[in-house]
């Protein structure tokens, strides 16, 4: 190859790696409506796997059992420490949709009366991403109230009035049906 030649396709390579972007600009402003509307359907089909698997569902999945084999273990710790069936102490929540993005979410600590009169204070633990990451209640009901976008982890710390920490999490589930 001579010189000018090489010169030649270096300065259509050039050209074609400034085009590229250029042109993928322009595409997206002039299609930006377009793009805007069908990014939420292609988002779904990213996390779907070929066949059909979806990754969501089954994260979603996994999730709430290490939620549950998390709290079985601290029953087991707590069962030697508390008058009460520890069995009977766990969080719930409900979810409701706002809106096409946002979910209100609703975690509740559900126990026996007796061992309700014993807690001084919940704290809620919510995802990293929040703002307001512990959410400290010190009054009946024991209630979370938090608007959300996605699925998450919720941990509780229980503090009862006699110095112990009781510890319960719930996968939170965006769905109607909880």
């Amino acid at each position: 190859m001579t010189t000018k030649e090489i010169i030649d396709a270096l300065l259509k390579l050039l050209e074609l790696i400034i085009s590229w972007p250029t042109l993928f600009l322009l595409v997206g402003v002039v299609f930006y409506k377009d793009v805007k509307e069908a990014m939420p359907s292609l988002l779904k089909r990213i996390r779907k796997a070929p066949g059909g698997w979806e990754f969501d569902e089954e994260l979603q999945e996994v999730k709430a059992e290490v939620a549950e084999l998390i709290n079985k273990n601290e029953i087991e710790k707590d069962s030697t420490v508390l008058k009460v069936d520890p069995h009977k102490i766990h969080l719930t929540h409900t979810s409701t949709p706002l809106d096409g993005k946002y979910w209100s979410v609703t975690a509740k600590l559900e126990a026996p009366e007796d061992f309700m009169n014993m807690v001084e204070r919940v704290e809620f633990e919510r995802h990293p991403t929040f703002k307001n990451r512990i959410h400290v209640v010190r009054e009946q009901p024991f209630v979370d109230k938090v608007k959300c976008w996605g699925a998450f982890t919720m941990k509780a710390h229980i503090y009862l009035n006699d110095g112990q920490v009781i510890k319960r999490q719930r996968f939170l589930a965006l769905d109607e049906g909880h």
